[in-house]
């Protein structure tokens, strides 16, 4: 079993991500907060994070994800996480327990 690494994934960088990352910056290295967004120019925006050009990396490489994408994209991202053996945390509206359940495996 793969060791859990002390690094916190952000994925999505609209207001929710963006927040989250920035809050963390200030009391995390930029190692230990890694965030993903499908638009590169959100990603760059934030100082005091490592930016993962692809969202496979960030999973491999964090023991902690936080997902704040927009409820229409939540599927598509834990059919990502089907093997991930981290803490998964959802800030996305409207999305049960139980649905993260389900579809992270």
């Amino acid at each position: 079993m793969k060791k859990i690494e002390k690094k916190i994934g952000i994925i999505g960088l609209g207001n929710m991500g963006n927040a989250i990352a920035e809050g963390l910056s200030g009391s995390l290295s930029p190692d230990q907060i890694h965030v993903y967004d499908t638009d590169p120019e959100k990603s760059g925006r934030i100082k005091g994070v490592t930016v993962s050009p692809f969202i496979e990396e960030l999973i491999e490489n964090c023991g902690i994800l936080i997902l704040a994408v927009k409820p229409d994209k939540i599927d598509e991202i834990l059919a990502k996480l089907r093997n991930y053996s981290g803490i998964i945390v959802s800030v996305a509206a409207g999305i049960k327990i139980e649905s993260l359940r389900r579809g992270a495996g």
